[in-house]
């Protein structure tokens, strides 16, 4: 799991890897993706939307979501290191799997934990900040760490969460297994333990999309009535990657380097890479 956390060391967003990136790229918007293509150079999807933000899936796992205003947040799987950056694009947070990063403070090998200045805490283990901090309330069995600006809860039972006064909040519910993620302009995004997520934009519109195991099919159902389902799986006598559409649409990626997709006209284009050349050839569906 990543997550995210202010000055004050209080957690506000945390997201982990069983829960999104289901290869294609459905970006975090209610609106489906205004063009969607393949990198071969980078092997990675991306997914472009009509608000201006996008996002990127890639073959190695890495990953990155930008915002329409610029900023954004990121995986690089060869470094193992996390990342959000602002709108002009200045990298502000950085973190690694291997405890590096960004980091101030000094290392307790005896613990595996990482002391800062401020007596806070990051355990290797995953440990909540070397212990809890704030206020416990056994009302309700929650300890509660509140700031100038918001707070933020840790309970017995499993949940958690944290407001901010300017409407933004998270909350985890451990009985549902789900992540809520609300923000000051009205929007929401959840995801869960079971694959599944969901997002609703600033003016209501809503997307849903849930995993099924059995098939291989990812279905998202959005506000306006429509539905799409994907499917995907490896066909071995090809050494391909398949992904079919509920539209009849299908694109494949292949263990050669060549990759196929075919429309929904049942149109077929071809891509091929001759690594002697060095040379691409592309054979579109009107035989161009």
């Amino acid at each position: 799991c990543s997550s995210e956390w202010d000055s004050s060391g209080a957690v506000f967003n945390e997201w982990c890897d069983d829960d999104g990136g289901d290869g294609g790229g459905d970006g975090d918007s209610a609106t489906p993706a205004t063009e969607q293509v393949y990198d071969e150079a980078t092997g990675c999807w991306i997914s472009e939307y009509g608000d201006g933000s996008s996002d990127q899936n890639c073959d190695d796992g890495s990953w990155r979501w930008n915002s329409s205003d610029g900023s954004g947040v990121g995986y690089d799987a060869g470094s193992g290191c996390s990342s959000e950056w602002d709108s002009s694009g200045a990298v502000f947070n950085e973190w690694c799997d291997d405890g590096g990063g960004e980091q101030s403070g000094e290392y307790d090998e005896a613990t595996g934990c990482w002391v800062y200045e401020d007596g806070s805490e990051w355990c290797d283990d995953g440990g909540d900040w070397g212990g809890q901090s704030g206020e416990y309330n056994e009302e309700t069995g929650c300890w509660v760490n509140a700031w100038d600006g918001g707070e933020e809860w840790n309970c017995d039972d499993g949940s958690r969460g944290s407001r901010n006064d300017d409407g933004s909040s998270s909350e985890y519910d451990p009985d549902t297994g789900c992540e809520t993620q609300s923000n000051s302009d009205g929007s929401e995004s959840g995801w869960c333990e079971d694959g599944s997520n969901w997002y609703v934009d600033s003016e209501g519109n809503t997307s849903e999309s849930t995993y099924d195991e059995a098939t291989g099919c990812y279905t998202e159902t959005r506000s306006d009535g429509s539905v799409e389902t994907r499917c995907e799986s490896y066909d071995e006598a090809t050494g391909c990657n398949v992904t079919t559409y509920s539209d009849g649409r299908q694109d494949a990626w292949c263990d050669d380097g060549s990759n196929w997709n075919v429309n929904e006209q049942g149109g077929r284009s071809e891509s091929t890479y001759d690594e002697e050349t060095g040379c691409s050839i592309s054979v579109n569906d009107d035989g161009s």
